[in-house]
């Protein structure tokens, strides 16, 4: 049934227990997941995952490179160019088990410095031309920066691009629903909370054909268990609520999300 079109089963909370947490989804409902990562080790531990899969759950894996690792200057310029051969070669030998490149983007939450910035640009763009070369869709992480990031995709008009968490408003989903052709935007749990009504009506505004779930986990647990950590099994709620907040039959909007999941990953 349930589709998770973007979790972190190869983190630290969770790559310990990750044959109990895949059960556990699958016993809820679960279909399929994809499992983003932020760094190589992360997109080892993805393609592990999906080898050692004894599940009947359908697994994709990605690469890519979380903003914050250059934001925080744990990597630097001159590391960019070795790193996208690294990347490449990855892909090449995993070919059958990555479907996208990302996490990757703009995060100027902790830390706004122009240079940082400035190389969080460049190194975003080295990986949206990486997911063209090699014809994938790009999962992308943008926080608090909109402008910057649009800045960067909007040289990419063919790319299939994925917005991961969606954090922005109605009128930012307007800009990429008429600019771009293949577009989709993930919502999580916070789409449950409260004062998060910016995001349910960012999610009012987009095109069913363009909408994805997904649980982020393990983090953004969505009400009623908000607090503890998040799993993919958690993620039929987000499918509950956001079907009911647009009065759909959720048989009907189940198989939207499906055909989304696999247009997107397919």
């Amino acid at each position: 049934m349930y589709f998770d079109s973007h979790t972190h089963l190869n983190s630290e909370q969770l790559f310990a227990d990750y044959e109990y947490f895949l059960k556990k989804f699958e016993e809820n409902g679960g279909k399929g997941l994809m499992n983003v990562a932020v760094d190589m080790d992360r997109a080892l531990k993805a393609v592990e995952i999906q080898k050692n899969n004894n599940t009947s759950l359908q697994l994709f894996s990605s690469i890519g490179y979380h903003p914050s690792l250059v934001a925080n200057e744990n990597i630097y310029p001159y590391q960019f160019e070795n790193i996208l051969n690294e990347m490449e070669q990855f892909y090449n030998k995993n070919i059958k088990y990555i479907y996208a490149i990302g996490e990757c983007g703009i995060d100027v939450h902790y830390s706004s410095k122009s240079e940082t910035l400035s190389s969080q640009k460049k190194f975003f763009m080295m990986q949206c031309e990486l997911a063209q070369k090699l014809d994938l869709p790009v999962i992308i992480h943008s926080r608090d920066d909109f402008e910057s990031t649009y800045d960067i995709i909007k040289n990419f008009p063919k790319l299939k691009i994925y917005f991961h968490c969606w954090g922005y408003g109605a009128n930012e989903i307007n800009v990429l629903q008429e600019n771009f052709e293949n577009i989709w935007i993930g919502y999580t749990g916070n789409i449950t909370f409260p004062k998060a009504e910016n995001i349910r009506e960012s999610f009012l505004a987009t095109e069913k054909q363009n909408i994805l779930i997904e649980t982020d986990a393990p983090y953004l647990t969505p009400h009623p268990y908000r607090g503890k950590i998040n799993d993919s099994s958690y993620i039929k709620y987000i499918y509950e609520y956001t079907a009911n907040l647009i009065d759909y039959d959720l048989d009907n909007y189940i198989d939207i999300i499906e055909d989304n999941f696999f247009a997107l990953y397919g």
